[in-house]
């Protein structure tokens, strides 16, 4: 359940509530999972298999059916259910995704901007660099 200040519940009826931000909550029902408003109402739909790390930027990183995508505030498709993997947007306006053999970072757009020979990165959290992780497991900074 959620409630506000005041101890007054403002949404019930989830399984799980988790992340907060940018006015939404990770909401589950089931093993399924989206997102609500401060008032319980369902704004992104109860139908993701994974979830990312909640909304930066007005989009957050979804999974269904094995593949990544993107999604806005209001559940809107932005950038299509494609990846392997997919990361937040964070500041940097880039997220970190995998497609196949391709790891690199894409714009809002669902673009790669730049590719890596590295496995995987976390992206550009709160800075100018980003951690990676390369082939052989080892973990690091450019």
């Amino acid at each position: 359940m959620l409630i506000d200040r005041t101890g007054k519940v403002v949404a019930e009826g989830f399984d799980n509530l988790q992340s907060i931000g940018e006015g939404r909550v990770l909401a589950s029902r089931g093993v399924k999972w989206g997102f609500a408003d401060f008032a319980g109402n369902v704004r992104v739909p109860l139908i993701y298999d994974s979830t990312g790390n909640g909304f930066h930027g007005g989009l957050t990183s979804l999974a269904k059916e094995g593949k990544w995508g993107y999604v806005d505030l209001d559940g809107k498709v932005v950038v299509p259910f494609q990846f392997d993997e997919a990361g937040s947007f964070f500041e940097s306006g880039l997220a970190p995704a995998r497609m196949g053999r391709r790891t690199g970072f894409i714009d809002r757009s669902g673009k790669f901007r730049f590719l890596l020979s590295y496995r995987y990165s976390a992206g550009f959290i709160y800075s100018d660099v980003a951690p990676f992780w390369r082939a052989d497991g080892k973990f690091g900074y450019p």
